[in-house]
């Protein structure tokens, strides 16, 4: 009704994908032949194994190449969504804002092994050791649920804005997965060969508040007290098994100063947060490793320049960490990246952005807008464990003032934008108006730059991605009327051309190295070409 606005939203999709994961081999992917034969030749016998993986390797296309090559190597995922939005007033000015929220997942990804070993999956071969080697269809399902609540309370009156919020969840995952098909057995049913839960309660209360204006502008705060407890237990894909049980208490505080004036903002701000680990970070440590929860002490310091028809923002920032868990650069089985604390980092740097009105008064309204990101981001120190295959003994590694794996310092964007259609002229006036119906027309162009990102911690340049920069060109046709009720309709189309001048380039990557017998690093590079130029077109009807 009018005072109480109640909205339900219900929605939900299922996904397939085929998987490639393994990405392409840097030697695959740069295209010199040596390089390729000797990528191969070291990795003989373990990942190409017979005739069909090494033809794949050596005949398929360079930025095309995929490890897999079962036809139903898919990942199959469906997800639903339901929200209950209430807003409450509760007097002048005060209003009690609630979400109930429930999201339902379950999926699965199938793979073949054609050399798998039976033991790995708990399978009791018996006597006959012919029957020890197998080729396996297997399946890794999830399913979960996630049932919450988000609620907060607003006050806005003379003595200032007052906001306080209370937000609780609760995690239920179950982990397991099925051996489906053994060429060596009749399975009647698919046979479970591990199973484990992944639980996650969270709770948050915070209070915010938000000064009146003065001289001085206005003065913000924000607390924040946070509560987490993670549980697994059972039995991992490897068959190790999972236990594990953490409480967590987080304070994070936030303080703010903003000021608007001739055409200037100015804004500050020291915010502190916290970030438990992932069930991943548990589940994939080495033995004898605990993950940690990481520290975040973040500065900010900002100019805001504002006039009609442009402006220009620029941010300072400083973060500085505490056992910050970074990437390795390494990935799991299933192309999960893996990460580890480190005990002291920093990310600090300026970023950029801009837009000004080209011609504002004019038929064809014509924009240009940009962004730009300078950053350092640094790792005091830490140690880098390489294994050497020839002894399985650990070789130690310590690097300081290393660049943070995957923090490109430098990012940029830039571009045109033109605006027709449906513009008016108003001699009287001077001004320029839109009208309520016809088609407005639109489009960009945008580039974009990404500077090199290291794969690991290392700042070795060989297992870094090399900088990259690619354009997306749209165009978009909005139209606006009324039907014969009177009722306003707004259909839209638009289509995106995406890597417009067919740049060929990899934006993200894996890294893991070994020893064998010497201290020279072996390493292993995968990369993960982008398409060349390619199309998205879309439709949208509102009314």
């Amino acid at each position: 009704n009018k005072n109480i606005p109640i909205k339900l939203l219900h929605f939900g999709g299922r996904e397939k994908t085929y998987q490639a994961w393994w990405g392409v081999p840097i030697e695959k992917y740069s295209g010199i032949a040596s390089d390729l034969q000797a990528h191969y030749e070291r990795n003989l016998g373990y990942t190409y194994r017979n005739r069909e993986d090494s033809l794949n390797l050596f005949q398929s296309q360079p930025s095309q190449y995929n490890y897999y090559l079962y036809p139903n190597e898919t990942d199959n995922y469906l997800q639903v969504h339901t929200h209950l939005y209430t807003r409450l007033p509760l007097g002048e000015k005060q209003f009690l804002n609630t979400t109930l929220f429930h999201t339902k997942g379950a999926g699965y990804f199938e793979q073949f092994k054609p050399e798998g070993n039976l033991a790995d999956y708990g399978v009791d071969p018996g006597i006959d050791s012919s029957l020890w080697q197998a080729s396996i269809t297997r399946q890794r399902w999830l399913s979960n649920h996630l049932l919450g609540v988000n609620a907060n309370w607003e006050n806005q009156g003379s003595s200032g804005q007052w906001q306080a919020g209370l937000f609780a969840s609760q995690y239920w995952g179950q982990h397991f997965g099925d051996i489906t098909h053994i060429s060596t057995a009749d399975l009647a049913q698919a046979l479970r060969y591990y199973q484990s839960t992944g639980n996650k309660f969270e709770a948050s209360t915070w209070v915010k508040y938000r000064s009146p204006r003065s001289a001085f502008g206005y003065m913000n705060a924000e607390l924040q007290e946070r509560w987490v407890q993670q549980q697994g237990l059972g039995t991992d894909n490897d068959l190790r098994p999972v236990d594990f049980n953490h409480n967590y208490a987080f304070f994070n505080p936030k303080i703010g100063w903003d000021w608007q004036g001739f055409h200037h903002q100015l804004f500050a701000s020291w915010s502190r947060a916290h970030r438990e680990p992932a069930r991943s970070d548990y589940t994939d440590a080495p033995n004898g490793s605990l993950a940690k929860p990481e520290r975040l002490d973040d500065f900010e310091l900002g100019w805001n320049y504002l006039r009609p028809n442009w402006n220009l923002k620029i941010n300072a920032f400083f973060m500085d960490y505490k056992d910050q868990l970074v990437l390795t650069g390494r990935v799991n089985d299933v192309g999960t990246a893996l990460r580890t604390n480190v005990d002291a980092s920093f990310r600090r740097g300026l970023e950029m952005q801009s837009q000004a009105v080209i011609t504002p008064r004019s038929l064809v309204v014509l924009t240009a807008l940009g962004n730009a990101s300078l950053s350092d981001n640094r790792i005091a120190q830490m140690d880098i464990v390489w294994l050497d295959y020839a002894t399985y003994e650990e070789h130690v590694e310590r690097v300081e003032n290393t660049p943070i794996s995957y923090s490109p310092g430098f990012t940029a964007m830039g571009g045109l934008k033109a605006e027709w259609g449906r513009r008016l002229y108003l001699p009287k006036t001077g001004e320029w108006t839109e009208k309520t119906h016809g088609i407005r027309w639109s489009s960009q162009l945008r580039n974009r730059w990404v500077g090199r990102q290291y794969l690991d911690n290392s700042g070795t340049l060989s297992r870094s991605l090399d900088p990259y920069r690619y354009a997306e060109w749209t165009i978009q046709a909005e139209g606006a009327g009324k039907n014969l009720r009177g009722q306003v309709w707004k259909p839209s189309l638009q289509l995106q051309v995406i890597n417009l001048f067919n740049t060929r380039y990899a934006s993200n990557g894996y890294s893991w190295g070994y020893t064998y017998g010497s201290p020279e690093v072996i390493q292993e590079v995968f990369v993960f070409p982008q398409a060349g130029r390619h199309f998205l077109l879309s439709m949208q009807l509102a009314f």
